[in-house]
């Protein structure tokens, strides 16, 4: 269980350094391209995630969005894509909603958990004998 935590973490700093560094001041087509196939890689590998046909059109669908960011580049494909992606996470980390809009509150409820788990995850890893709890703790307040 440990490891599955600790590759999600390692699977988040590595994407958010991904899109931060490589991509800044950088136009939008190619770049979300990549991200979506990181993302759809990651979220593949992650076990929690069921892989069900339902799974696999979301995430076709999304990789299409992403594609057609690249070939089109108008705000409409732009906002397809983040629609998309949205719900892409909406629906697989969430296997039981049948509704777009239950989909959209879920992520974004997610979004504004987010720094809690991320802090909370953080305070509970260890690598090797080295803990980062006494790091945190002055953020802690």
């Amino acid at each position: 269980m440990k490891t599955k935590s600790n590759f999600l973490l390692l699977a988040t700093a590595i994407g958010g350094i991904l899109f931060s560094v490589i991509f800044w001041h950088e136009r939008l087509a190619l770049n979300q391209l990549i991200y979506s196939l990181f993302v759809l890689t990651i979220t593949f590998l992650n076990g929690e995630v069921a892989k069900t046909n339902q799974f696999k059109i979301y995430a076709l669908a999304h990789l299409f969005a992403a594609v057609m960011v690249v070939v089109n580049n108008s705000d409409l494909s732009l906002a397809t894509y983040y629609v998309s992606f949205l719900l892409f996470v909406g629906f697989s980390h969430y296997q039981s909603i049948r509704s777009v809009w239950i989909a959209f509150m879920a992520v974004g409820l997610q979004i504004i958990a987010i720094p809690a788990t991320a802090f909370r995850r953080l305070s509970d890893l260890q690598i090797g004998k080295f803990k980062v709890r006494p790091l945190l703790r002055p953020l802690k307040y």
